[in-house]
């Protein structure tokens, strides 16, 4: 069975078409096509014997998925792939039982190549304990992340590599990649995405105003930021994003416990946003980790996300460090000892 669609309903005679041919492990039903940006799917076909084909009219570079379910909530398959002109494959993965290799067209064979090759270094890493070879992998797969971006910036392979980089980068650096993308590109949703990121990053790059909010406090009073900056005992602040379920965040904690020991009497305070899901969770982690600083959270559905999408959060942990004299971001995303080398730079 074929399943057509068409990204406009009017002037597409003309333009170039592409097909999706795929063959599915296991037992599906249907297929689905998918639109991350809409948030709807757009067509749909039985599934005969592990195969499904749609074809449709290309309009502009986009990202769609394969899934099995009208609902992608109740999915238990999702297939991304770019939308390009031409003949679109997807099989199954022979050396991974769990993924598929989408292939036929230059985004998606350039993907499918980097996603091999990263494969097969990331198993090497696993099971090498040689830690001259594990750091040659690194930098290996490493390069080869940013070589991807870097030689696909006229399709969409680079947006979407680029989005897992957000962290890192400023706002200069972001735009600088963008102004690199083709102006087709440019004009993508996943490249409106990252000019919000930087956007927001620029609200909280150094030199930049606090800006403030409330939450409630582990008892349930509910403490503004401003009331912490503006306090006459505090000379600096550093808010910090963290969750009891985040590895990375956790092994920050033994730093800012030190720092905090250190300089709270001299003017150094902390305020934790934390981003758990569940409130027994984040009041076991300040109890069992002694973290006695200032803790802030709204444990109900999807909590403090108000705040990290205020301050741009792209990932936990992150943290900002405030000079309250003036009110300004001094420090960004300081990790392990640079957060006593900054704070001990400031006050002593």
């Amino acid at each position: 069975m074929i399943g057509w669609f068409v990204c406009a309903l009017v002037g597409c005679t003309h333009k170039p078409t592409f097909t999706i041919t795929g063959t599915l492990r296991g037992d599906h039903a249907m297929a689905y096509l998918w639109d991350r940006a809409s948030q709807v799917y757009l067509d749909s076909v039985a599934v005969e014997e592990g195969k499904f084909h749609f074809e449709g009219v290309y309009e502009k570079p986009c990202q769609l998925a394969i899934i099995d379910a009208s609902d992608p909530n109740q999915a238990n398959l999702v297939i991304r792939f770019l939308v390009e002109p031409g003949a679109i494959t997807i099989a199954p993965d022979p050396e991974n039982e769990r993924e598929y290799l989408v292939t036929g067209t230059p985004a998606n064979d350039a993907y499918a190549a980097y996603y091999v090759a990263q494969e097969r270094d990331f198993a090497e890493l696993r099971a090498s304990t040689d830690e001259k070879r594990r750091t040659e992998l690194e930098k290996a797969m490493r390069d080869r992340e940013w070589a991807l971006i870097e030689q696909n910036t006229h399709n969409l392979i680079a947006p979407l590599q680029l989005r897992t980089e957000t962290y890192d980068l400023s706002a200069d650096e972001l735009m600088g990649w963008i102004e690199r993308f083709s102006p087709e590109v440019q004009q993508s949703d996943i490249v409106q995405e990252l000019v919000e990121v930087a956007e927001k990053k620029r609200r909280t790059e150094i030199g930049q105003l606090y800006m403030d909010f409330e939450l409630p406090d582990k008892e349930g009073n509910v403490v503004s930021f401003k009331s912490v900056v503006e306090n006459p005992a505090n000379k600096y602040v550093l808010l910090d994003f963290w969750a009891s379920w985040c590895g990375p965040c956790m092994a920050e904690m033994p730093y800012l416990k030190e720092v905090y020991a250190t300089y709270h009497k001299r003017g150094f305070e902390i305020v934790g946003v934390a981003l758990d899901w569940r409130q027994e969770a984040w009041l076991k982690a300040i109890e069992k980790h002694q973290l006695n600083w200032v803790q802030l959270g709204k444990i109900v559905d999807v909590p403090g996300n108000e705040v990290s999408e205020l301050y741009g959060v792209q990932g936990i942990p992150s943290n900002y460090l405030f000079d309250c004299s003036t009110g300004k971001i001094v420090g960004v995303n300081l990790r392990g000892e640079e957060v006593m080398d900054k704070v001990a730079e400031l006050l002593d």
